[in-house]
């Protein structure tokens, strides 16, 4: 009996053929075979090393977390700090009007805090992620602050202040629709959307993968898309915005088209 085309798959391959913690399969058919295919992973046990990475840099004995990991030395994200800056001095009205940023994903605030130094330049600065509850619940017990804030929503968040910047750091390529979630954030108006730590597809599609993630991260096998950049740059412009940046961090930077 002939096998059929998906009975060898997944082919696990290592991203830019290095060995690495993360691995990913060959392309499946669909996100739902993605799905599927994933075992998913505990949640509880990934808040819970993602949240003591994180207590040790509330606590000043780590410089950020990331992934669960704390680390020793801060390493800056610059072309993501002159996106935020440069939204920042874009704007046209009094310095000391709120300046929102909605983190899509944020985990426990980890861009924020890895990117603090940086950040504390801007006056006025509001951060709120949005997260699954157990995170939010978490998040605002333990680390918020009058400008960092924790909500299940983007509706949520976007009633604390108006959205200047819409963040999504390493979380869409996760969603099963992330162009809905594109179109939920370009409904509060932002000035800018700023899609980073993307994975990218060569094929003009956008793909649809198995993540594998082990030791030194928590164990997991996730479901992942890998994105066109072409069908992202076509869907923020039929949205009004304009591509202003690519982040060397395999993202990208939109600015809203004035009216």
């Amino acid at each position: 009996m002939s096998k059929s085309p998906t009975a060898e798959r997944p082919r696990w391959q290592i991203r830019g053929g290095e060995p690495t913690a993360i691995s990913y399969s060959a392309p499946l058919e669909s996100w739902d075979e993605a799905v599927a295919r994933s075992a998913g992973y505990d949640a509880p046990q990934v808040l819970a090393r993602v949240r003591a990475a994180a207590l040790k840099v509330r606590n000043g004995e780590a410089v950020y977390e990331c992934d669960g990991l704390a680390h020793d030395v801060l390493r800056l994200r610059w072309a993501l700090n002159a996106a935020l800056l440069r939204a920042f001095v874009s704007r046209a009205r009094d310095r000391a009007v709120p300046f929102h940023v909605l983190d899509f994903g944020g985990s426990l605030a980890s861009v924020y805090f890895q990117n603090r130094p940086m950040l504390a330049c801007i006056p006025a600065l509001l951060w709120s992620v949005v997260e699954l509850p157990a995170v939010v619940a978490c998040g605002n017990a333990e680390f918020a602050d009058s400008r960092l804030h924790f909500y299940t929503s983007m509706a949520e968040a976007a009633a604390r202040a108006p959205v200047d910047v819409a963040l999504f750091s390493g979380s869409l390529e996760y969603i099963g629709a992330p162009y809905a979630l594109i179109d939920e954030a370009a409904s509060f108006a932002p000035s800018h959307i700023v899609l980073d730590t993307l994975h990218l597809s060569e094929s003009g599609r956008d793909e649809f993968r198995l993540q594998t993630v082990t030791e030194p991260y928590y164990p997991a096998t996730l479901a992942v898309r890998f994105f066109a950049p072409e069908n992202l740059k076509a869907h923020l412009s039929r949205l009004g915005y304009n591509l202003i940046a690519t982040l060397p961090t395999e993202g990208f930077v939109w600015e809203r088209q004035e009216a």
